[in-house]
């Protein structure tokens, strides 16, 4: 099997990055360079206002939309001196409540991206992410290893190596898995650049007045050469001679053994297109994944979740019935692992098996999951199928945002719910009002009934409703007529009624 990181940066407004496995997408992110996430970046903020009932706090950070902050994230530092509480069965948050007032200046880290009309979410306690390491300069008692490392004897080695450094009380550190057989010095020297890079913060944020921008997050090249696994990938390939000879420089020195790996992509056809990653992405616009066998599976996603139904669809190779559904739900199972990776879906996912009589069959489905996913960058959490339902709950992280938000956008005839009014039924709709407006003002001095509407929805009318409009106008003595409105689409209309005197607009 070959691992290749793909890299396209031919055009400078956007830079890709996929790994592939046997020119099969297992990951992609992007960056767009006009749209940057914050996440990770760190701001000397001001706190605009509290919000006791939401239990947090809203901060200045130098953008339009405040940021937001719970009281959970604000570090006791910034919990004010002069404000002492009486009552001592006072909550934790009550206590920071009174703690915590508009005006005050706090250092802030972007932990997740805006999404819609909502802001930002901060935490004052800082994560400094590097190579084998990931510092939290104001959170004490939080040092561990990461659970991806799985060997004891490694895991007991490490122990002991985090043990060795020399870090503040204060602080904590947790060992990534990619600094599995690194040896100490290693391990020390990325600690001492993170120790420094806190310092150099802490001095900027000391001379700064806020709100205003102190620390920006690794752009995607830097993440990406910072959390690769050098034992797991046989080659990167960039498209773009700029990011080719920026990643050279940056591994000459830091990663000696991916610096061999490199290669430029020198042929005329685009790289994605070359590695036939382009039409990978481009099925990933359809919510509907067809599996090998002839089953499928089908990803909706809602505001709260995302729903994933297992189909096994044309699939006939199995006799028995109860075979069908487990060849069926592994093969789902992988594809699944795979789809959370690609998609980046994250929060609850709630998957529906094909029912499966057996606990050793559904075991089977849960060990697989749980297997395709340990390698998943993001955090995740696998429930059992439930017994009554065939049903799976589980919870996976957000760390970025993905690649399906830049391709796709919500649809402004349907509003996203993928269904709109049937042309018959908006017919219906718009002679019901016209009846109800007209008896609303007692049929007094209306002349003119006019309708706006979309050009599809007057030519049905008037093609195959002809006689109903005909006997409106017959029976209230009024004149009904139709403008086309090519601001509007077949669920919106606009009824203006015109009478003798006056004229007075109601809209639906």
């Amino acid at each position: 099997m070959v691992n290749s990181l793909i890299i396209d940066s031919a055009c400078t407004d956007e830079i890709r990055i996929a790994r592939i496995r046997n020119n099969e997408i297992e990951s992609i992110e992007h960056e767009d360079a006009n749209n940057k996430s914050l996440k990770g970046n760190i701001y000397l903020g001001i706190v605009s206002r509290v919000e006791a009932s939401l239990q947090a706090a809203f901060v200045n950070y130098g953008h339009k939309k405040h940021g937001f902050i719970p009281f959970t994230n604000i570090h006791s530092d910034y919990h004010s001196k002069n404000n002492k509480i009486k009552k001592t069965n006072s909550s934790s948050s009550q206590k920071k409540n009174l703690c915590i007032k508009p005006g005050q200046t706090i250092l802030v880290q972007v932990v997740k991206d805006e999404r819609g009309s909502k802001g930002v979410t901060l935490n004052s306690y800082i994560y400094l992410a590097g190579q084998y390491l990931i510092f939290m300069p104001n959170m004490q008692n939080h040092s561990s290893i990461s659970s991806k490392v799985e060997s004891s004897l490694e895991r007991l080695r490490l122990k002991i190596i985090l043990e060795e450094m020399k870090i503040t009380k204060k602080s904590s550190l947790i060992i990534k898995a990619k600094a599995e057989g690194k040896n100490s010095q290693e391990i020390l020297a990325n600690y001492k650049y993170l120790a420094k890079l806190w310092n150099e913060i802490k001095k900027k944020a000391a001379k700064s007045t806020g709100p205003c921008f102190i620390q920006a997050e690794d752009d995607i090249i830097k993440r990406t050469l910072r959390d690769i696994d050098e034992n797991n990938i046989d080659e990167i390939i960039i498209d773009g001679c700029k990011t080719y000879n920026t990643i050279k420089q940056m591994c000459k020195k830091a990663l000696p053994n991916t610096y061999k790996k490199i290669k430029l992509h020198k042929k005329s056809i685009p790289i994605f297109e070359y590695y036939n990653i382009e039409s990978q992405i481009l099925k990933m616009c359809n919510n509907k994944v067809l599996l090998n066998s002839g089953g499928y599976i089908v990803i909706n996603k809602t505001e709260a979740l995302t729903a994933i139904d297992v189909n096994s669809g044309k699939m006939t190779c199995e006799r028995n019935l109860n075979k069908t559904a487990l060849k069926t739900n592994l093969e789902a199972a992988k594809e699944i692992a795979k789809q959370l990776s690609i998609r980046n879906l994250s929060g609850l996912i709630i998957i529906d098996f094909i029912d499966m009589p057996a606990t050793s069959m559904r075991t089977q489905i849960e060990k697989l999951l749980i297997e395709e996913t340990k390698n998943d960058k993001a955090k995740i959490q696998i429930g059992n199928i439930n017994t009554d339902f065939g049903v799976l709950i589980m919870s996976r992280q957000k760390i970025n945002s993905g690649i399906m938000e830049s391709l796709l956008a919500t649809c402004d005839k349907c509003d996203g719910s993928g269904q709109i009014r049937n042309v018959s039924s908006i017919m219906l709709s718009i002679i019901r009002s016209i009846k109800a407006k007209v008896h609303k003002l007692n049929n007094k001095n209306i002349s003119i009934v006019t309708v706006s509407t979309s050009n599809e929805i007057i030519l049905h009318i008037l093609n195959k409703h002809h006689g109903n409009i005909t006997q409106l106008e017959s029976d209230f003595n009024i004149i009904i007529k139709f403008i086309t409105n090519h601001s509007v689409y077949n669920k919106d209309f606009q009824i203006d009624i015109t009478l003798a005197t006056t004229k007075q607009n109601e809209n639906n």
